[in-house]
């Protein structure tokens, strides 16, 4: 579950990571609390205090992949579904 962290940008998990860990170790892995991380991810990436450090055009190139990628995801989900109830309907 250490994975999903490095969803976030390293100022983050050196700030909340630890809490975030027993989060994760502390309850059941279910679809609603990896959508919830993902989201968080894209949110920490995108609308957080940056430090003063922080590169802003690589976290902000950061963020458009990965919101790139859950759009994709959740077009990907609603095809597949809509598929299925197609093809049910036919048969």
């Amino acid at each position: 579950m250490k994975l999903l962290l490095l969803l976030y940008p390293s100022w983050w998990r050196r700030r909340y990571g630890a809490e975030a860990l027993d989060i994760l170790q502390s309850r059941p892995i279910t679809a609603s609390l990896l959508w919830a991380f993902v989201v968080g991810a894209l949110d920490a990436w995108l609308y957080q205090e940056m430090p003063p450090s922080g590169a802003p055009n690589q976290n902000n190139r950061v963020a458009s992949v990965v919101a790139g990628l859950c759009v994709m995801l959740l077009v990907g989900a609603i095809v597949f579904v809509e598929t299925g109830r197609t093809t049910q309907g036919h048969a």
